[in-house]
């Protein structure tokens, strides 16, 4: 009952929200800073697929776009977040995963906080693919995962981009999503 209790909260404010960003109401900043986590790291996660181009043959036409998860939260806002949404043709669709995969047919790979010891074993299994790949790890980014989700001092969303590990697995960043970052590693 709780976690139903939660899961309706979540989609109640990205439903509002929503509502009022598209309406003028807020802003950007604000909005982002008065959302619940899950609901931020949803809308960084669905930005960072429309900014992110897969090589060609990685993603066949109009086939959805898999973002996989392993932070009940996040996956119930994405889950709404997505509602009625494509990508450049593409519908979107969320999977709930464990560490140990599997990650096909997964186009963006969230996985929270994870252990520092566990990082290899997964950034390994996620080279089998083009798969955006982030965390809330600086682990996660130095070991070569792709998207750091972070804070700054201030409370505010941050995110640092490994624009080498993305390029290594033939993904393209808009120059969007790299203005939007705290830190772009080449």
């Amino acid at each position: 009952m709780m976690a139903e209790s939660s899961a309706g909260r979540v989609r109640l404010a990205v439903l509002l929200t929503s509502a009022l960003v598209a309406g003028g109401v807020l802003n950007a900043r604000p909005w982002a800073q008065s959302l619940p986590e899950p609901v931020v790291k949803a809308n960084l996660l669905f930005n960072f697929a429309l900014f992110a181009k897969w090589p060609a043959g990685a993603l066949e036409l109009k086939a959805p776009i898999v973002f996989c998860t392993i932070a009940g939260p996040v996956a119930d806002a994405l889950d709404v977040k997505i509602i009625g949404k494509t990508i450049k043709e593409h519908p979107l669709s969320v999977q709930r995963i464990t560490l140990d995969g599997p990650f096909l047919p997964c186009a963006v790979v969230y996985v929270g906080k994870i252990d520092s010891k566990k990082v290899k074993a997964l950034l390994t299994t996620l080279q089998t693919g083009p798969i955006l790949s982030v965390a809330d790890s600086e682990a996660f980014l130095s070991a070569g995962g792709m998207v750091y989700l972070s804070e700054t001092t201030e409370g505010r969303p941050s995110f640092t981009v490994n624009l080498a590990a993305a390029t290594r697995a033939g993904l393209s960043l808009d120059s969007r999503m790299l203005e939007g970052a705290a830190k772009v590693i080449k």
